[in-house]
């Protein structure tokens, strides 16, 4: 997973962060899910009769 660069003043958003966040065995908010989103650049979709069940899905450049 690429870094990601759109942080705020001390809190950047980096791959360790996104790292900490998936191991955390916490199932993430709605708010941190779109905070994530915004960060990649891209759409999250969320289907749960698909898998993966959320997905990015990169903005068309």
């Amino acid at each position: 997973m690429a870094a990601v660069g759109c942080g705020t003043a001390g809190s950047p958003n980096t791959e360790e962060t996104v790292e900490r966040i998936e191991e955390s065995g916490v199932d993430p908010t709605r708010p941190l899910i779109e905070m994530l989103a915004a960060a990649f650049d891209s759409t999250v979709r969320i289907d749960p009769t698909h898998e993966p069940a959320m997905r990015f899905e990169a903005h068309a450049a």
